[in-house]
């Protein structure tokens, strides 16, 4: 499992869009009341894979998936991210355990 952090905010949203628009289904979405404001997370799956995007207002995004989803993305934005470490698998496509 791999964590790409520090992610800006503009370019974390667009990974979800263009994920969406090509073929990820939305799965989970927070609807916490600071959904948005302090703290968003979402869950994308396809065929049986699953990536989960995290933000804070302090952290900016965070994306935690298999490595060859994070190289899908970063083929799909034309985007390497930088800061990149491997994780546990807690369970791919859990949100993490902020708010």
């Amino acid at each position: 499992m791999i964590l790409a952090r520090n992610i800006e905010t503009a370019l974390w949203n667009k990974a979800i869009e263009t994920l969406l628009a090509n073929g990820w289904t939305l799965t989970f979405q927070y609807d916490g009341i600071d959904a948005g404001i302090d703290y968003n997370c979402y869950t994308v799956e396809r065929t049986g894979e699953k990536i989960t995007f995290e933000w804070t207002n302090w952290e900016e995004g965070e994306i935690r998936c298999a490595a060859a989803n994070l190289k899908e993305i970063e083929k799909l934005l034309g985007y390497q991210f930088l800061t990149i470490e491997s994780v546990s698998d807690a369970g791919p496509g859990t949100p993490g355990n902020r708010p």
